[in-house]
């Protein structure tokens, strides 16, 4: 009777307890793997901000290295879309002022064409013409070579070839620097970014490298200069 009521309620009380337990224990596992999610997330997102931190720095030094030269970098990643470059030319004049087209082959090196020559033109409209030839090709995600950015040593060799460092200022160093600094503020992607930096820090070394080479030429030249002016003359009778 009562008795049996009441053990009956006591069985009844204790199940729904164990229930009540296993369910909290359920929470608490959950609540103990949502926490472990949490910090896996948070730590993410503070390497991500540490990494965006340094890509600023990185990127503001670059800006202030390619505003002091004045020139800068250019493109590439591993995996490009450089369907199968096709060679592409860029000129540079011969000793009987025809222009001698120069070669990107697929590999990414770079050379000269010695089987086509094309004829003379004007030399301003000539230089025109090459240099858009370079803007445009650097537009393009040109890669790597060896593990070198083709596009810097393609900027730097038609620098070179262009005799750019004898000018205090040119045309073609003005624009290849508003593009680049513009790949790296549009921050596309993170791979294009790394691309840019990659070519711009080449390049930068390739000026850099040149640069104080033809300082120290223009030193020595200016001390033999000097040196000429302050020897005794001998005066012959």
């Amino acid at each position: 009777g009562l008795l049996g009521a009441e053990m009956q309620a006591t069985i009844d009380a204790k199940k729904a307890l164990a229930k009540a337990e296993l369910r909290n224990e359920k929470l608490a596992r959950l609540l103990g793997v949502q926490e472990i999610k949490n910090k896996t997330l948070q730590d993410s997102v503070k390497r991500m901000e540490e990494k965006a931190s340094d890509l600023e720095a990185e990127n503001r030094m670059l800006r202030q290295a390619v505003a002091s030269i004045p020139s800068v970098k250019s493109p590439s990643s591993e995996n490009h879309r450089a369907h199968d470059l096709q060679a592409t030319p860029l000129n540079e004049k011969t000793t009987n002022g025809a222009i001698k087209p120069m070669i990107v082959d697929r590999n990414g090196d770079i050379h000269d064409d010695d089987n086509a020559e094309l004829p003379a033109s004007n030399d301003a409209e000539a230089e025109k013409q090459q240099q858009e030839l370079l803007i445009k090709c650097i537009s393009e995600d040109l890669g790597f070579s060896t593990g070198r950015p083709i596009a810097a040593y393609l900027i730097y060799r038609c620098l070179v070839h262009w005799r750019s460092f004898e000018e205090d200022r040119t045309t073609v160093f003005d624009r290849i620097i508003q593009k680049i600094s513009a790949a790296i503020e549009a921050r596309d992607s993170n791979e294009k970014l790394a691309y840019w930096l990659s070519n711009s820090c080449t390049l930068l070394l390739l000026l850099q490298r040149t640069l104080k080479t033809s300082g120290s030429a223009a030193s020595a030249r200016q001390r033999r200069r000097t040196s000429s002016l302050n020897s005794p003359k001998v005066i012959m009778s």
